[in-house]
């Protein structure tokens, strides 16, 4: 089942609180609100609701107008687990430490998402998976481990 989101920003936390207070109010109701402080000092917030229907943009203009928001962007987000895609080669970018982790970054114009790419027995790589599957785009160690014989890493 398709969820949406609709996201604006504006400046205030009064102001960002009262639309978030008024959004869990409308109809059809959001099953979230969320209202946060965008941390690069512009003072402005931001305010998202998520649906299970298409949320009617006449009364999500009228609402952004009301409290001198910017227009709501409003957005469907499909039935793809993106955290389970990505996951799958996440490593992180320590050598010689067993730890998992990683790092990701999902670009604000197509959800593209740049990744630590790797296994356990090469550094981490760049990686890049734009929803239509996933690649890795550099070869930064090839002139650190190509000329090795590198032991089979197993589970145990």
């Amino acid at each position: 089942m398709p969820v949406w989101s609709a996201i604006t920003t504006l400046p205030g936390a009064a102001e960002a609180a009262a639309l978030g207070e008024a959004l869990e109010a409308a109809e059809p109701e959001p099953y979230g609100v969320g209202v946060m402080e965008i941390e690069d000092g512009s003072g402005l917030f931001e305010v998202a609701a998520w649906f299970d229907s298409e949320p009617p943009g006449a009364a999500l203009a009228l609402a952004a107008a009301a409290f001198g928001a910017r227009p709501f962007v409003v957005s469907e987000i499909g039935e793809r687990d993106w955290v389970s895609e990505v996951q799958r080669g996440v490593t992180g970018v320590s050598i010689g430490r067993p730890y998992a982790g990683g790092s990701f970054s999902v670009a604000s114009g197509n959800g593209a998402i740049a990744y630590t790419s790797g296994s356990p027995d090469r550094p981490a790589e760049v990686g890049y998976n734009n929803g239509r599957g996933g690649r890795v785009m550099t070869d930064l160690n090839s002139d650190l481990l190509d000329h090795l014989d590198m032991a089979k890493i197993e589970e145990i």
